[in-house]
């Protein structure tokens, strides 16, 4: 009986590079909390009330809300200007470690990359 099916590949495509690889394995063991909660941190500094909110019963009207004070407070930038400093200085020392140079590309992207996404 024909099928309307394609014969599936001998071999799964690889799709993922290395950098995406160590990127996903990356959050996996980190995961992207410290990306959410450290701005909440920071901007509860700035604005107290912010504080007191439960997160665990906002619905999304309410989640947009609290994400724009949080904006307005700047503690997006000092998270990102900081999770930077940190990726630079781990990037400095790279060089004492036994990766190779493409390896430390790599690494290097991967750090970048992590920060400009979820911060």
């Amino acid at each position: 009986m024909p099928t309307d099916h394609p014969t599936p590949p001998k071999h799964l495509p690889r799709v993922l590079g290395l950098g995406s690889a160590l990127a996903l394995n990356m959050l996996e063991m980190v995961g992207v909390g410290p990306f959410i909660t450290l701005p909440l941190i920071v901007a509860a500094e700035v604005e107290p009330s912010l504080r007191e909110i439960d997160l665990r019963g906002l619905d999304p009207a309410s989640a947009e809300e609290v994400c724009e004070r949080i904006a307005a407070t700047g503690a997006l930038d000092t998270v990102r200007a900081r999770a930077l400093d940190l990726v630079a200085a781990g990037k400095r020392t790279l060089g004492a470690t036994g990766f190779d140079a493409e390896q430390r590309r790599l690494l290097e992207l991967v750090a970048d990359g992590v920060v400009q996404r979820y911060s």
